[in-house]
């Protein structure tokens, strides 16, 4: 899924945002970090921006 698609989405979810840092040159470590850090605050619940 590419990151213009989920702009598309009106529900983003930790998993999109990971996956569009992922796009954007984010290292696994990066992105393990970030993914952590959103399911610890926002669970699997979609996230507002």
């Amino acid at each position: 899924m590419k990151a213009e698609e989920l702009y598309s989405e009106q529900e983003l979810y930790p998993k999109h945002i990971v996956s569009m840092l992922g796009e954007l040159g984010a290292s696994a470590e990066e992105q393990s970090i970030i993914e952590q850090y959103l399911w610890s605050t926002f669970g699997g619940e979609p996230i507002d921006l």
